[in-house]
């Protein structure tokens, strides 16, 4: 009896402060405050698991048109599985407002400040909850997120056999340089949780040079599979938006 005491007292406090359901953190004060099971945690756990994607399946598209776009580029830190938020340069800003202009219930775009973001407690600031959250501090109902990863490869080929002379290492196109550029992108109603669409895109350029010229070529051709990948992602994503626009959601404003 003790234990069962334990166990909802924790839940309701978990409740009231608003846990996110898919951190399952009621289940983690549960068994901090008393002894279960391992195989009834984890039954607990796929029981929360099993309710979340029920929910967010039957869970409908809440936003209200006309409404502006929020927008988040993230990065990965330390090559793994933890974001950031990325600083979007104003070229590239100046593309997604091309983007959205051609979409009459989309009032605009602006890019979420990392000033508004608060972070999970003990956890990282960039979650799919608290960009929502940040998203409905500046106003928008939808909101755009993307991912760009950069890889570039450098190989020698025979023709680098000529580098030991002096004009060789200007002339000899004895280096292989490839660039790749690797764009992922989700529309998600800020309402809802729901993922609406999604996006992805792939570039990627190579260039065979002498050994003086790697440097300016290795920044050409990332530059070139950059531009490439995000141009092919705005219009992917922009094809989500003309969709998403395009079905009823909640009644306008």
């Amino acid at each position: 009896m003790r234990t069962v005491r334990v166990i909802l007292v924790c839940s309701l406090a978990a409740g009231l402060a608003g846990c996110a359901a898919d951190a399952f953190p009621w289940t983690k004060a549960a068994l901090r405050g008393a002894i279960i099971a391992p195989e009834e945690a984890e039954r607990m756990r796929l029981a929360a698991a099993n309710k979340l994607t029920a929910e967010l399946l039957d869970a409908k598209a809440g936003a209200k048109l006309p409404t502006t776009l929020a927008l988040a580029k993230l990065y990965n830190q330390g090559g793994g599985f933890e974001t950031g938020l990325s600083l979007i340069e104003a070229e590239e800003m100046t593309r997604w407002e091309q983007t959205v202009a051609n979409h009459p219930k989309l009032a605009g775009i602006q890019p979420i400040p990392s000033l508004v973001l608060r972070p999970e407690r003990d956890g990282p600031a960039v979650t799919l909850r608290s960009l929502r959250e940040a998203s409905a501090r500046i106003g928008s109902e939808l909101l755009v997120v993307y991912l760009q990863n950069d890889r570039t490869e450098e190989h020698t080929n025979a023709a680098s056999a000529l580098y030991w002379t002096v004009l060789g290492l200007w002339l000899a196109p004895g280096h292989e340089l490839r660039a790749e550029t690797t764009m992922q992108g989700i529309v998600v109603d800020c309402r809802t949780g729901k993922i609406l669409g999604s996006a992805i895109s792939k570039a990627r350029e190579e260039k065979t040079c002498a050994a003086m010229a790697v440097d300016d070529q290795r920044r050409r051709i990332t530059k070139e599979a950059e531009s490439q990948a995000r141009k092919d992602l705005h219009t992917r994503i922009g094809q989500v938006l003309s969709r998403v626009t395009a079905q009823p959601l909640a009644a306008a404003r």
